[in-house]
C-alpha cells in the first residue's frame, strides 16, 4: 500500500490499532521518515515466532557473547565469569545443571538471570550434533549429480580456448585507501578491559626532541618557546614595523 504523505499514513495507522486493538508506539517521527513498532506482548510476528512457525525444525542461536555482555552489566564480578562460560560449554544438560549450581551458590539472582534467554539458544548442551547428512536431502549429492548429467557431462575448456580480442583489455583498479586509520582490533565493549599486552599513553608527558624541554613535542617546539630558553626550533625572531634600524 502507498500512501501521498506522512500525515495519510499516521490517520490509517490509527484506524488500523483502534479497530484491531493493538498498541503501537512510533520509534521515528520526522518529517521524511515515519518508523512504527508494535508494543503488543502476544504479537503474531517477530523472527522467532516466524521461524518456529515457517520451519519448526530449525535451530535458532545466540552468540554467547553477548549474552555474557549483557549479564555482565549487573554482575561484573569476575568469579561469575568463568562460571557463566562453564555453563555455555557444557556438553551436556546434566553438566550444564552442575554448572549453574555452582553459579547458583555465589550469586543466586545471576544464576536466575541466565535463564531470561533459554539456553538452547546459547548453551552447548542444547545444540544438535546429529549428523548433517541425516537431513539434507539426496539431490545435493555427488551420485545424484553424475546420474543427472551422464549423458552430457563434457570437459571444460580453459582460459588458453578463449577467443582473441583486439581491444584494450579491461583492468580492475588499484587498491583505494579510504578516509582515517584502518582498524584492526574489534571494537570492545564498555565494561571489558583493555588489552594486558598494551600500555596506555595516559598520563605520559611529552619531551621535545630539539629544545629537551618537557610538556611539547617537535612540531610545536617553535610555539611554545618564542623567544626564550633555549633553541626555538630555527624560528625568526618577531620584528616591528616602523622601527629604526639599529646602529
Amino acid at each position: 500500500m502507498k500512501f501521498n504523505g506522512k500525515k495519510q499514513f499516521k490517520k490509517a495507522m490509527t484506524r488500523y490499532v483502534l479497530a484491531e486493538k493493538k498498541v503501537v508506539n512510533f520509534m521515528k517521527d520526522d518529517h521524511k521518515r515515519v518508523r512504527v513498532t508494535c508494543d503488543w506482548d502476544s504479537y503474531p510476528w517477530g523472527i522467532l515466532n516466524a521461524i518456529e512457525k515457517c520451519a519448526p525444525e530449525a535451530e535458532h542461536r545466540n552468540c554467547a557473547r553477548h549474552i555474557y555482555a549483557n549479564w555482565k552489566r549487573h554482575f561484573p564480578d569476575k568469579q561469575y565469569q568463568k562460571k557463566f562460560w562453564r555453563c555455555a560449554k557444557a556438553p551436556c544438560r546434566m553438566l550444564f545443571n552442575l554448572a549453574r549450581a555452582k553459579l547458583v551458590q555465589v550469586t543466586q539472582a545471576g544464576a536466575q538471570a541466565i535463564l531470561n534467554t533459554h539456553p538452547q539458544h546459547w548453551s552447548r548442551a542444547w545444540f544438535r550434533t546429529n549428523n548433517l547428512d541425516d537431513y539434507i536431502a539426496t539431490s545435493y549429492s555427488v551420485e545424484s549429480f553424475k546420474a543427472t548429467y551422464a549423458h552430457c557431462l563434457e570437459p571444460v575448456e580453459g582460459m588458453s580456448a578463449w577467443p582473441e580480442d583486439d581491444r584494450e583489455p579491461l583492468t580492475a583498479h588499484g587498491y583505494i585507501r579510504m578516509l582515517g586509520k584502518p582498524k584492526i582490533e574489534r571494537r570492545r565493549e564498555m565494561h571489558e578491559p583493555a588489552k594486558p599486552t598494551k600500555m596506555s599513553r595516559f598520563g605520559t608527558r611529552l619531551r621535545c626532541s630539539k629544545c629537551k624541554l618537557v610538556g611539547h613535542n617537535k612540531s610545536r617546539c617553535g610555539k611554545q618557546n618564542s623567544g626564550t630558553g633555549p633553541s626555538t626550533g630555527g624560528s625568526k625572531p618577531p620584528t616591528t614595523q616602523n622601527q629604526p634600524p639599529s646602529i
